[in-house]
């Protein structure tokens, strides 16, 4: 056990961590805790120095980097002590302490004991004691250190019903990962499809405001499924369908009167026969479109596009009984006019 001792101090030199696990039994005299090895004997203070001294298990520790962890699973009922108090008297074996001696923690250090100081473990019935299965179950979780002993601890005290209860010194600041840390790959969320419907209602409106055929046929085009293409197809037919209609005959509502020469001239002054939908043409130096416009009791109102739109226009104005007109255009130049 001693020739162990010396093999970790040597080889703790040049580790990044240091880790001592003892399981077996122990002992505290005079406040010092000592790891007895299988074949000791104890008969009187002397035969310590054959033990292994926690306290120079923990100096050996310090020639590791951070952090350095010795875990104690021991503090169990030692036959040895018993032999060692009747060996001594009582009165020198008043040194002899029930279980291990609390111990100071270095800097960057974390003990790990399997019960509370002064008290005794419990052996378990099994291969392993209750310590020591806890701490094979949790020590190759990718957790940080502390708290992979916190878990340790809870289930040794969960499996005694609260009879044992390990205890840690932490000295240690930082995080540390005997067994790197647990990484979480969340995959991205797919874009939402996106709703080929989403902007119908804003174009309808527009087409509607136009009233053209191309504009609903532009509307049914783009929007081939969505709530507007039936209203769309009727909007179409209905307005093929005046085109194509005879204009009605118009009663005439002539006015007479007489000329210079007294001859009668009749006149025509029924404006109405002009009432009706009309395909419209705009026509300028730079920029041609064309546009539905209608005719009710001789009044001219027509639309290309929203108005606030570029190149949109609204159209007003009255015809005459001779079918001249002059018509009011408001609305924004088109990129495309060049400033005309």
């Amino acid at each position: 056990m001693q020739e162990f001792a010396v093999r970790f101090a040597r080889a703790a030199r040049a580790a990044d961590v240091a880790l001592v696990y003892y399981s077996g039994h122990a002992m505290q005299y005079a406040g010092v805790n000592y790891l007895t090895p299988v074949d000791a004997e104890l008969s009187d203070e002397a035969d310590l120095r054959r033990m292994a001294g926690v306290d120079e298990i923990l100096a050996d520790l310090q020639l590791a980097k951070n952090p350095r962890i010795p875990v104690l699973d021991s503090c169990r009922d030692n036959p040895l002590a018993d032999e060692f108090k009747r060996s001594i008297g009582s009165t020198r074996a008043a040194g002899l302490g029930r279980g291990l001696a609390r111990m100071e923690s270095p800097e960057g250090t974390i003990i790990s004991y399997a019960t509370q100081a002064g008290r005794t473990a419990d052996d378990g019935k099994g291969r392993n004691s209750p310590y020591t299965s806890a701490f094979l179950r949790y020590i190759d979780d990718k957790d940080e250190i502390s708290t992979v002993f916190h878990h340790i601890s809870a289930n040794v005290y969960e499996t005694s019903k609260g009879a044992q209860l390990p205890e840690l010194s932490l000295s240690f600041f930082g995080e540390f990962y005997l067994n790197g840390k647990l990484q979480i790959t969340v995959a991205p969320t797919p874009p939402a499809p996106s709703d080929p419907c989403a902007t119908a209602a804003d174009h309808w409106k527009s087409a509607e405001a136009i009233g053209s055929i191309a504009t609903f046929e532009d509307h049914l085009a783009r929007f081939p499924n969505c709530s507007f293409a039936g209203l769309a197809k009727t909007r179409i037919e209905s307005l093929k369908n005046k085109l194509s209609s005879p204009i009605p005959p118009v009663q005439s509502d002539s006015k007479k009167r007489r000329g210079k020469n007294g001859a009668v001239v009749s006149a025509n002054h029924d404006v109405r026969r002009f009432d009706g939908l009309w395909a419209a043409n705009m026509a300028c130096q730079h920029n041609e479109y064309d546009f539905m416009a209608t005719v009710k009791d001789g009044v001219f109102t027509g639309q290309h596009r929203p108005k606030d739109m570029p190149g949109g226009a609204t159209y007003d104005g009255t015809i005459k009984a001779d079918g001249s007109a002059i018509i009011i255009v408001k609305g924004t130049t088109s990129p495309n006019s060049r400033g005309k």
